[in-house]
């Protein structure tokens, strides 16, 4: 009896590993904020009208889409991950490749269901940024700052699908979308540095591999920057209400704070720092997106 006991913890144990190592494995908090972007999108483009079972979709969408492309990429960097992060679930052993090839699968399969339930134009848009997800995942992320490049659109897209969710892409919408592409590129430059020893071995071509860490930092912060500059529009043209001020007043200065530091110190252990602290401030702003436009 007490055999049988011992074996149910077990394997009860193994499933809640297993389960931990997938919901690692997707990034839950990169899906939330894809999630929420589409929501401002939506939210932009209604004007504040919310059709709960649309916003629904399209937050879900936005949501396995993204799970799917961290668990490709994954997938697809296993050896460079046992060399720059060894306890990712798969150089861990949590999950194995075929584990994360087939959750890629269902996920996205998932993802283009629901796009497909909203409109013909949310499903174009999402058909197309799972492929050029896949096509960074498998063969972009090796041409380094492109393979940037492509990702940052990703990012950008969901607020270009909460408006096509209502058929609408506005002004501020491209506005916000740009501001999601110019930090999140200089966040994808920092990631060069923090990986260089692993991108090395992978013959990946990063910014930091080509022109070396301290020029790739001025490179990040400039983009970083640009971001910055461009959180001022929405204010200028009172196309926000005073909350977005406050929101993107914390976010904007949580920027300015990393592109310092990652400027002042362009090493892999001040980048890995930088990389998580700057998903904080597009939080912050995706916040400010929400609650500003919202209002």
């Amino acid at each position: 009896m007490i055999k049988i006991w011992f074996w149910m913890f077990e394997v009860s144990s193994m499933r809640f590993k297993k389960a931990v190592g997938i919901v690692r494995l997707i990034r839950v908090k990169n899906c939330l904020l894809m999630g929420l972007a589409v929501i401002v999108g939506y939210l932009i483009a209604s004007r504040g009208s919310l059709e709960h079972g649309v916003a629904a979709a399209g937050f879900f969408a936005a949501f396995t889409l993204t799970a799917a492309t961290m668990a490709l990429n994954d997938y697809r960097d296993v050896k460079i991950d046992e060399v720059n992060e060894p306890l990712r679930p798969i150089p861990s052993g949590v999950v194995s490749p075929r584990e994360a090839l087939t959750a890629t699968f269902l996920l996205a399969s998932t993802g283009i269901a629901l796009a497909a339930f909203i409109n013909i134009f949310s499903l174009l848009i999402a058909v197309l940024a799972l492929l050029l997800m896949v096509y960074y995942n498998l063969w972009g992320k090796r041409t380094g700052f492109p393979g940037n490049i492509a990702v940052s659109a990703c990012v950008a897209v969901p607020f270009i699908f909460g408006g096509a969710m209502n058929g609408r892409i506005t002004g501020l919408i491209a506005i916000f979308s740009s501001m999601a592409f110019t930090s999140n590129l200089g966040r994808e430059v920092i990631k060069g540095i923090a990986d260089v020893e692993g991108d090395k071995m992978a013959d990946v071509k990063t910014l930091p591999i080509l022109l070396g860490a301290r020029r790739s930092a001025a490179i990040a912060s400039t983009f970083i920057l640009t971001s910055v500059g461009l959180s001022i529009v929405p204010l200028l043209t009172k196309a926000v209400s005073t909350i977005y001020l406050l929101f993107i007043s914390a976010a904007d200065a949580g920027f300015i704070w990393s592109a310092y530091h990652i400027v002042r110190k362009p090493n892999s252990s001040e980048a890995k720092i930088v990389k998580n602290q700057i998903l904080i401030w597009m939080l912050l702003g995706l916040l400010g997106f929400l609650t500003g436009s919202a209002c």
